[in-house]
């Protein structure tokens, strides 16, 4: 599924794809979405709709940053040693 995220004035912020909510604090939220994992960092942040179902997100707050950490692939043991 992909991944669409729609920010609002860095007020708002909607995310598709959405498979879990991690971590929410009013500082940082944490998205697990099927592409990466999202991290999502402000100020008077809150989670306003999660809809597992529909894979729908929607964060409300001051918006600040945003960081996308890919999905990390299983790697054999020889070949983290050897990189």
């Amino acid at each position: 599924m992909q991944e669409i995220i729609n920010i609002d004035n860095q007020k708002s912020m909607s995310i598709r794809g959405v498979e879990k909510i991690v971590s929410s604090t009013p500082t940082q939220s944490v998205v697990q979405t099927s592409l990466s994992k999202i991290v999502i960092t402000g100020n008077n942040l809150e989670v306003k709709k999660l809809d597992i179902e529909n894979k729908d997100a929607i964060i409300e707050g001051e918006i600040y940053n945003i960081k996308f950490n890919k999905k990390n692939e299983k790697k054999s043991l020889l070949r983290r040693i050897f990189k």
